[in-house]
């Protein structure tokens, strides 16, 4: 089967963040005889013509939208409308936590940009969180039975454990840009929540890493246990090196990949139910959940007290990784999906329906 993957960057290169989603579902689908015809709509796109059996819709950039939305039914191609996540619960979030002007604003034009994407006729919606898919659904009831949810995966192969570490200096790692306003307040929730809580002791550290960070704290000499990278090229190698994750993340939507790179790497982590957000774990055999500083704290105190726990949880969380979260898995959740439009448009499926 041929397909057509259109967006508006270029997803057969590799990425970081939400754009590395793409990239690493189009390696696995490459692998499995499906021919993948890439179409990039922010060149010559009215011309174009668009070759494949079914089009995956890929955008970042709202203002394209419609413009693709209507060339696919020109062309009566089925389409599968690859979302991500839900602008609204995102929005939802920080509202939940201050409702203000501002917040409430930007839930509304979240909404009408949910909206917006679901008038525009595509055959089907695919998220990459439950939770996130159940709410378009709550929104667009009309839709329902066209909404998807797939897992989002990781490279096993580069986020590994570290097994030959004995890790004497406990450094409690998060990764994510500054300019992303979750990871933003996250980073210095563990620096004003967290970090200053063991400052005299000497015996815990902090590893923020992500653009922005460095350029903002670096030089704040009153910050004494936590070290800023703004980038460092092989990130799996500071998984490995560290000894646990931290992710206090309030808001957000969509699923995590710090949170499953951390388990990947054989890393215990702490986070919120929203770090945590269409991950299959359980409290305190996967995971540590907490929610405000003295949970934090505690679950901190629980992994130095308690070895046993520690090693089963970092053990856990591989073994979960290893059977739900893999970017191979991810493709074939796709690729059914692609498969179930492939069906819908086949005419000699509709005719013996009706028959």
């Amino acid at each position: 089967m041929d397909i057509a993957w259109i967006s508006d960057f270029d997803s057969s290169k590799p990425k970081s963040g939400l754009e590395s989603i793409p990239y690493n579902i189009i390696k696995e689908i490459t692998q499995k005889n499906y021919n993948i015809n890439f179409y990039d709509v922010r060149e010559s796109w009215d011309n174009t013509n668009i070759l494949g059996n079914v089009a995956i819709v890929d955008l970042s950039k709202r203002s394209y939208e419609r413009r693709v939305a209507l060339k696919l039914r020109e062309r009566g191609l089925m389409s599968v409308r690859f979302a991500r996540d839900c602008n609204t619960v995102h929005s939802l979030s920080f509202l939940k936590r201050s409702i203000n002007i501002n917040n409430v604003m930007n839930m509304l034009k979240s909404l009408i940009k949910d909206s917006f994407l679901s008038l525009q006729g595509y055959d089907y919606y695919v998220f990459v969180n439950e939770r996130d898919a159940s709410f378009y659904k709550l929104l667009f009831p009309l839709l329902k039975q066209k909404i998807f949810n797939i897992n989002v995966g990781v490279n096993t192969s580069i986020f590994y454990p570290n097994n030959m570490n004995k890790k004497l200096k406990k450094e409690l790692l998060f990764v994510g840009p500054f300019s992303y306003e979750p990871n933003r307040l996250a980073g210095e929730f563990i620096i004003n929540k967290i970090s200053k809580k063991y400052e005299m002791e000497g015996s815990l550290y902090f590893h923020i890493v992500g653009s922005g960070w460095g350029q903002m704290y670096k030089y704040q000499s009153n910050i004494k246990n936590v070290l800023f990278d703004d980038y460092i090229e092989d990130i799996a190698s500071v998984y490995r090196d560290s000894w646990a994750f931290i992710a206090p993340i309030f808001v957000g939507s969509g699923m995590k990949n710090k949170i499953l790179e951390a388990m990947a790497s054989g890393l215990p982590v702490l986070g919120t139910r929203e770090a945590f957000s269409g991950i299959n774990v359980e409290n305190l055999k996967s995971c540590i959940v907490c929610e405000t500083q003295e949970e934090f704290l505690n679950g901190i105190r629980m992994l130095i007290d308690e070895p046993v726990m520690f090693t089963n949880i970092a053990k856990a969380g591989r073994e979960i990784i290893e059977k739900q979260y893999t970017w191979e898995i991810a493709a074939k959740q796709l690729l059914e999906i692609v498969e179930k439009t492939k069906k819908s448009s086949d005419p000699t499926v509709k005719k013996s329906c009706k028959s």
